[in-house]
């Protein structure tokens, strides 16, 4: 898309995104594919940064964090379950009631 955009004339532009939106039923997708450089890297750093305070608060709360929780922690992307973890984390009493598998299965 970003090609498209960048590299194409707009009478190419139209016509290409048309060919696009036929074969990509999905609106979610496109607008994933049409997603800046920018945009992408801003959402990144908006997952690392939550990534980042999960396993600060779970340091402060219990020392030690074991590498493979914090593996599946930075495996995640998706914001919405970043935001329940970081829920979790202010919550739990344990280690082992972070519940990262429920939101791996769906980033």
């Amino acid at each position: 898309m970003q090609l498209i955009f960048h590299r194409r004339s707009l009478g190419e532009r139209d016509a290409l995104v048309d060919i696009i939106r036929q074969h990509i039923p999905n609106h979610k997708g496109l607008e994933t594919m049409a997603q800046t450089t920018a945009e992408f890297l801003r959402e990144q750093g908006k997952a690392e940064g939550k990534q980042d305070a999960i396993l600060k608060l779970l340091q402060l709360q219990f020392q030690n964090v074991p590498e493979v929780l914090s593996r599946e922690i930075r495996n995640i992307h998706n914001l919405s379950h970043l935001d329940t973890l970081l829920e979790q984390a202010m919550t739990v009493q344990s280690l082992e009631e972070i519940d990262t598998h429920s939101a791996l299965k769906s980033t």
